[in-house]
């Protein structure tokens, strides 16, 4: 479900030589880098047109004979909080680049691990995940970021209107709360694609407002967007399922094939509320990489999913970077399917 826009303020940042900050900013920051050696840009498709003005000159460079004076414009409007129905539900954020611009923005939200314990008595991680965290030099839960969002690159005279959150690094969701997070603003040289050392952060508060996570499916499409963070230390793979008692339930069969159904009478105790079907699985996702409107795939005899209101299971599967195999992860999220 979409919502209006709350009322927001526009940010505003000079930056030339001496990088001048005004007092409404948290911060801009040289060479900082936010999105990690390995990332890719990549474009948001056919975004919306954006007629709002906020300016970041980046300057720099001495001008050769004939250039015309060069400015590098960033839009950026934040609303006042963003609001999430859920942890997958999607957050309106509308975060401009001026059609004026010379550069691509990303924009990436994060929260540090002590906000996360602060607000929700969680840090995110896993206890032998944490635990390498504290063993490790320099750590502070102040200055330790897990990236809950992040764009695509915006081109000049573009929009994202919306931000979806992702998982934690244990795999579970954002319990339902009140957060502060950081909205970074990275620029990119729009014809070199290359980073431009340079990124400015915003303080924004938003809040999820409950836990249970419900998505419609439309003509066999899920609205999910999914995102395996850019800190991310291996690849992923996302399956949506969903066990064969839920189907019987809901729809009345069990949509397995002849094979199957033979296997599973010819079983002594089978239990069809441990046999699950796969209504789509990903390919592996890499650090920073997204997953969007997911396309079901038909049930094992052929049908689509039927209409009806399922319970099922978001699963993750960490993927080993040199043999290939696959290790479900511990944490599951569970799910509410509406199919239209």
């Amino acid at each position: 479900m979409k919502r209006g826009l709350l009322p927001g303020f526009a940010l505003t940042l000079l930056v030339c030589s001496a990088f001048y900050v005004p007092t409404y900013a948290s911060s801009v920051s040289l060479h900082e880098d936010v999105l990690g050696e390995d990332y890719q840009l990549e474009i948001e498709v056919s975004p919306s047109v954006s007629t709002q003005t906020v300016t970041i000159d980046l300057g720099g460079g001495q001008p050769k004979p004939g250039e015309k004076p060069k400015v590098n414009v960033l839009g950026i409007d934040v609303p006042a909080m963003m609001v999430f129905e859920s942890p997958f539900s999607i957050g309106t954020a509308r975060l401009y680049n001026s059609a004026e611009s010379t550069v691509v923005v990303v924009y990436q939200l994060r929260i540090s691990v002590a906000e996360l314990r602060r607000q929700a008595g969680i840090t995110g991680y896993s206890a032998q995940q944490y635990e390498a965290l504290l063993a490790g030099e320099g750590f502070d839960p102040e200055s330790s970021y897990i990236v809950l969002s992040q764009t695509k690159g915006i081109l000049p005279g573009g929009w994202v209107e919306e931000m979806a959150l992702g998982t934690l690094p244990d795999g579970r969701t954002l319990p339902a709360g009140s957060y502060t997070a950081e909205l970074v603003m990275v620029p990119f040289d729009s014809e070199t694609r290359q980073s431009m050392m340079l990124s400015a952060v915003v303080m924004i508060p938003f809040v999820v407002e409950n836990d249970l996570i419900a998505l419609d499916i439309q003509d066999n499409v899920m609205d999910l967007s999914l995102f395996n963070p850019v800190d991310a230390d291996r690849n992923l793979i996302y399956s949506i399922q969903v066990s064969q008692s839920e189907l019987e339930r809901v729809s009345g069969a069990p949509h397995q094939d002849e094979e199957t159904l033979k296997r599973q009478e010819g079983t002594p105790g089978f239990d069809s509320a441990y046999e699950f079907i796969s209504l789509y699985e990903s390919e592996p996702v890499m650090p920073g990489g997204y997953l969007e409107g997911l396309q079901l795939n038909a049930l094992p005899d052929g049908a689509r999913l039927p209409k009806g209101e399922y319970t099922g299971w978001l699963v993750r599967y960490a993927v080993d970077a040199q043999s290939g195999e696959r290790v479900m992860l511990e944490v599951n999220t569970q799910l509410q399917l509406v199919v239209r």
